[in-house]
């Protein structure tokens, strides 16, 4: 067996679910050195990053576009890398825009391709499944309700488990920031974690948190923002708070440099772009809105190619509208007033919220990584 192998992740998110893996599958393989795209969670367990995908992350159809030069780039870089190494197999996280033409160069090297987050093709690409099947040896899953789909469609997908119950699981929140917000009806705001998102969302959140004085605002900032891009899109300064905590208090609201989890389990409800935040916010039980904007090109492709009735995960799961989503175009009045009404619940909406959160959470389970390093480790002997 070779000495190596290889793993992929586009972004932050899958940057921690990265090194989630890497340590796990250190289990099986103590002697194999991982190598790829890595961020700085994997490398601070070892792991070999060939460059910084920091550069890479875009947020939509249109945006794509603007980058696909040096996906290109990337994509030689890296398959030059593997003919060169032969490593024992690649792990690929999430980031189907780059993943699926690389799991293609991959199996050409002979290389074993394992999928760990399943892409959404049961949201919208529906015919990207047939890659799936044809070039990936297993796709290790995060969302047991994709498990019927992929398998109707001859994709070896596996439900390993919830990473985020394993994270709430360990959370310890910072003492700092539980004095911060003693007595306080915490709102959480959570903007999305890529460049793109934040100057969509960070205005329109300043604009909403500032109709909403009786509470303190709190916005945990994903670890690839930084205050010096809120102060330049909001045009404010930021005052770092005399904490343990890194914070600042920015106009209205109060930035937290990462945290997210521990910001949630103090929050009373949450303000949530839709993505992953908002199963975080399921899990740790908070009461949400859900909004997104993008690019009105971006946003009028996906409107003609989705396949689903909602965009937030909660919905998604439920099968019905659990939390009120506000998308691309909408008066931020109307987002004002659903958050009040949940700071309020005179009519229980928040108690009806936590009701549904638990029933979507019956079914998961964690140890996500652990699964998934033993089902590599299986498929492979």
């Amino acid at each position: 067996m070779a000495q190596t192998y290889f793993i992929s992740a586009g972004e932050c998110s899958g940057d921690m679910l990265g090194a989630e893996l890497i340590a796990a599958l250190r289990e099986h393989y103590p002697d194999l050195q991982p190598f790829g795209l890595c961020g700085p969670a994997m490398q601070a367990l070892g792991a070999e990053a060939l460059t910084d995908f920091h550069a890479l992350a875009v947020v939509g159809i249109a945006e794509l576009w603007t980058k696909l030069h040096r996906f290109r780039h990337l994509e030689h870089s890296l398959v030059a890398q593997i003919a060169r190494r032969q490593p024992s197999f690649a792990v690929l996280i999430d980031y189907p825009g780059l993943h699926f033409r690389l799991a293609e160069l991959l199996k050409l090297c002979n290389v074993p391709v394992f999928q760990y987050v399943a892409p959404k093709t049961w949201a919208w690409g529906e015919s990207r499944t047939e890659a799936l099947a044809r070039d990936f040896r297993a796709v290790l899953g995060i969302l047991p309700f994709e498990e019927k789909f992929f398998q109707r469609r001859a994709v070896n997908y596996h439900y390993v488990g919830t990473p985020l119950l394993d994270r709430l699981a360990a959370l310890h929140v910072p003492p700092a920031l539980q004095e911060l917000c003693r007595g306080q009806r915490v709102l959480a705001c959570l903007p999305g974690s890529r460049d793109e998102e934040l100057r969509r969302h960070l205005p329109l959140v300043m604009e909403t948190i500032a109709a909403l004085p009786a509470c303190l605002p709190l916005i945990p900032l994903a670890p690839s923002l930084s205050i010096a891009q809120c102060c330049a899109l909001t045009g404010l300064t930021a005052e770092r708070l005399a904490i343990d905590v890194p914070c600042y208090r920015c106009g209205p609201a109060i930035i937290v440099e990462g945290h997210s989890l521990a910001v949630l389990k103090l929050a009373a409800v949450a303000l949530v772009a839709s993505g992953t935040a908002t199963l975080e916010c399921a899990l740790s039980g908070v009461p949400a809105a859900v909004f997104y904007k993008t690019s009105p090109l971006t946003y009028a492709l996906a409107k003609d190619n989705l396949n689903i009735n909602f965009i937030s995960l909660i919905n998604i799961m439920r099968g019905k509208q659990v939390v009120r989503e506000f998308i691309q175009d909408f008066a931020v009045a109307e987002l004002v007033n659903t958050l009040q009404e949940l700071l309020d619940d005179d009519d229980g909406r928040a108690a009806m919220m936590r009701t549904e959160y638990e029933e979507l959470a019956a079914p998961l389970h964690g140890n996500a990584a652990t699964r998934a390093a033993q089902l590599v480790s299986n498929y492979l002997h």
